[in-house]
């Protein structure tokens, strides 16, 4: 070592991976700041450093066989014997294991011990030599001393360390580069040994490796921690991508755990197609992937068409069976469709007997609640007598109600023949020896559906300038009245209801003008309700002179012209059309008996033929359900059939819709 070097103070010290020597100082060399240089493997080290452990230290690599030895001077210091000796390890950093040795090492060097407790430095003499001897030294192990050729010093740095390189003769060229300078985390980067914590990613240095496909380290606001990437996001490039065969089943990252996410099991994806007999269903996603199932051959009496195995036409497929759509009584018509024990014809559900064996000219509905038919049977008005029987029976044989005719039924209330006239009402399990007459002297009305909780009757004053309508409960106590005046506005006088009906809590009327002569003008529809005794227009301009109400519904109002041929107008529910000309749902035809239900128009002609239209395009769109029926009087409807009497066979017939 050259004169001009400082002498140190210190002890000598540990047992490293390299003959490593540490010496403190306050001295005359500024050293490293050893917390830069911290590692736990020598990866995080760069080229011809070796991380050591402990303590934790990129140390330089030192070839004992004559290369540069690295001593480091440090404060500490620990012995395995007496304070006189020390353990010193010798490493080939080339792999040359024979030049590895563990010595006994008497410090020839006068270090100017304290006494075997003393723990403080001591002044050490001139660093020029050092001696290391003892018998269990390796043979290719020089015995000469170590010998400071050249004062090979580390770059400055800030501790109160000094780094010395020393040569074991023979004398060598020093080996390895300045000892590095890392980085913090969030500092950008090429290489993992750049980083204090050893992990470059994305050109950061960061907290781990950070490798995953929806990882990244680069993201603003935390730039240096690995986080995973927002939901929905993209992976960063160079990790790699949420892969999928299909675009349906293409994923994105999940927001939190730093994996892809993926459609469902169940999404579909693919394209379902058609070859010959063949068909190959569509597909489902499988963690990005599209799997396709195993394609299937229709059976004998199918085809693939429109990507599905079908029947061959005229017959359809329902739950995966051929059917003939015009003969099956469980998809007649369409797949579904029950004929609820009636058979099918021509795709269109046919009557089943409800009550049979009733007389000819007998068979007349007058009513139809949850439980049963009301119906009359016997001979022709009024020698006819009053009947119910349960909805669900076929060919059954009714139960007498009264010897009298009936025309219309509320809970247990039998009203015998109150249309067109006042009529008595009994308890239908009474009406043999009990009849009450109605009160007033004016005309019941007749009931639409749904069947009213209380009747109405409609008196009008002589001179025809009012009527009022007056609702009664079926104990005959007054309800509710709405009168109805004519005044004469101009040279037109409003008056004159020509018809009217009762349904629910509402009257519906037909009202004509006339002009003061006495010329008709126009027929308008009216509505009123009991619980609030508000008039509504549902019609006006109506220039059919001989119009009368042929069905109320929850639907609709029907009218019809009784000139035959002649129209039939509706009005939907609940408001109509106000003053303008209702719809003429279908012209110059002659009819028997109509009702609407939720999905259809249903209506018979004088032929007994029965027909079906939609009610936006009747004109266009009907088509029989059934014929040669002697329907006699109205339809009724629940929500799964139609009902109407006949009169050869004398019969209660219902149809599933």
């Amino acid at each position: 070592m050259p004169a001009s070097l400082c002498p140190r103070s210190g002890l000598f010290t540990g047992v490293f991976a390299s003959v490593v020597v540490v010496l403190s100082s306050a001295g005359c060399f500024n050293s490293p700041d050893l917390n830069n240089l911290k590692c736990t493997t020598s990866a995080h080290c760069q080229n011809g450093y070796t991380c050591v452990v402990p303590p934790g230290l990129c140390e330089l690599t030192v070839d004992a066989g004559g290369r540069d030895l690295l001593i480091l001077f440090d404060g500490a210091v620990s012995f395995d014997g007496p304070r006189s000796e020390g353990t010193v390890s010798l490493v080939d950093s080339l792999g040359t294991t024979d030049l590895a040795a563990v010595v006994d090492a008497s410090l020839a060097l006068d270090v100017g011990l304290d006494a075997p407790n003393a723990s403080g430095p001591e002044a050490a003499a001139s660093l020029d030599t050092l001696s290391v001897s003892g018998s269990e030294v390796a043979t290719d192990l020089p015995t000469a001393s170590f010998i400071d050729s050249a004062p090979d010093r580390m770059p400055d740095t800030t501790s109160d360390s000094t780094i010395f390189a020393a040569d074991i003769a023979p004398p060598g060229p020093e080996v390895g580069p300045d000892l590095p300078s890392v980085k913090p985390r969030g500092a950008s980067c090429s290489l993992a040994t750049e980083c204090a914590d050893g992990f470059c990613a994305d050109g950061y240095c960061c907290d781990s490796t950070c490798k995953g496909t929806c990882q990244a380290c680069d993201i603003a606001g935390a730039v240096g921690k690995c986080t995973a990437l927002a939901k929905g996001a993209a992976p960063h490039t160079g990790h790699g991508a949420c892969t999928a065969s299909d675009v349906t089943c293409a994923g994105s990252c999940d927001g939190a755990s730093g994996s892809c996410s993926y459609p469902p099991a169940a999404t579909a994806c693919g394209t379902a197609s058609c070859t010959g007999t063949t068909y190959q269903p569509a597909g489902t996603c499988s963690s990005g992937a599209c799997t396709m199932p195993a394609t299937q051959t229709c059976s004998a009496n199918q085809t693939c068409s429109a990507n599905a195995c079908a029947c061959l036409s005229p017959k359809l497929t329902c739950s995966a069976v051929c059917i003939d759509p015009q003969s099956d009584p469980k998809n007649c018509g369409a797949c579904g469709h029950d004929c609820m024990g009636g058979a099918c014809v021509q795709g269109q559900c046919q009557p089943v007997p409800v009550a049979g064996n009733l007389d000819v000219g007998g068979g007349q509905m007058f009513g139809l609640d949850s439980q049963y038919v009301y119906y009359m049977s016997k001979g022709t008005y009024p020698a006819v007598s009053s009947y119910r029987i349960a909805k669900t029976s076929v060919n059954g044989a009714g139960t007498l109600l009264s010897t009298g005719c009936s025309a219309a039924v509320i809970g247990g209330t039998l009203f015998q023949c109150p249309n067109r006239g006042i009529g008595s009402s009994c308890d239908m399990n009474t009406c043999s020896t009990t009849m009450t007459t109605l009160p007033g002297s004016g005309q019941a009305l007749p009931f639409g559906s749904p069947t009213p909780q209380n009747y109405t009757i409609m008196t009008t004053d002589p001179a025809y300038t009012s009527s009022t309508f007056s609702w009664y409960d079926t104990s005959n106590n007054l309800v509710a009245t709405y009168l109805e005046g004519f005044p004469i506005e101009g040279n037109v006088i409003e008056g004159s209801v020509i018809d009217s009906w009762s349904a629910g809590t509402s009257v519906y009327w037909l009202e004509a003008l006339t002009d003061s002569a006495g010329a008709f003008k126009e027929i308008l529809a009216y509505k009123v309700d009991a619980t609030t005794s508000a008039r509504i227009q549902l019609a006006g301009a109506i220039p059919d002179t001989d119009i009368v109400i042929a069905d109320v519904n929850p639907q609709s109002v029907l009218f019809w012209d009784r000139t035959v041929p002649g129209n039939i107008y509706r009005v939907p529910l609940p408001f109509g059309v106000g003053s303008a000309a209702p719809v003429v749902l279908l012209s110059q035809v002659s009819t028997s008996a109509i009702t609407e239900s939720s999905s259809f128009v249903y209506w018979v002609d004088t032929g007994n033929t029965m027909y079906k239209c939609a009610p936006s395009n009747c004109q266009s769109t009907t088509v029989i359900v059934t014929s040669g029926r002697t329907i006699s009087g109205r339809l009724y409807q629940d929500d799964t059939f139609l009902y109407w009497g006949e009169r050869t066979p004398g019969q209660i017939v219902r149809m599933a819709k």
